[in-house]
């Protein structure tokens, strides 16, 4: 089957300031920095903000359909990159949850990386480490 409409679109314009852009997906706009600039969100950022919010979405999604009990889900996310290259080192993706035991946290973790297009993504890219825990409260 042939994709004929994109899945998602954004557009960026220049904003008169170097390394300062205006980005609208559908109706909505975020100004983003480039990291010389650094007053704004920057690209890198909200890269990876997006990461870690599919892992959100998707685990608060698919738990109770797998009956796994879930109160609340942190997911925090460090990209690492050597400023010689322009691709990450590797990327640390910390998952921490109240609900679900150990070996049900790691298995709504498995479901992310199955469904999570932008995870799938850099996973192929670069070395992405991925630590879960869970807590009592």
């Amino acid at each position: 089957m042939s994709i004929v409409e994109p899945t998602y679109s954004a557009r960026s314009y220049s904003m008169g300031l170097p390394t300062r852009t205006l980005n609208t997906m559908r109706n909505h706009h975020i100004v983003l920095d480039s990291p010389g600039l650094r007053e704004a969100i920057m690209q890198g950022e909200a890269f990876v903000a997006a990461v870690s919010s599919c892992a959100v979405a998707i685990i608060e999604r698919r738990a109770p359909e797998m009956e796994i009990p879930l109160e609340r889900i942190d997911v925090s996310i460090d990209a690492y990159q050597n400023p010689d290259i322009v691709f990450f080192d590797h990327i640390d993706l910390h998952f921490r949850m109240v609900g679900p035991t150990q070996e049900q946290a790691e298995a709504l973790v498995n479901r992310f990386k199955e469904l999570c297009v932008l995870f799938r993504t850099i996973s192929a890219a670069t070395t992405v480490n991925t630590d879960v825990a869970v807590a009592a409260e």
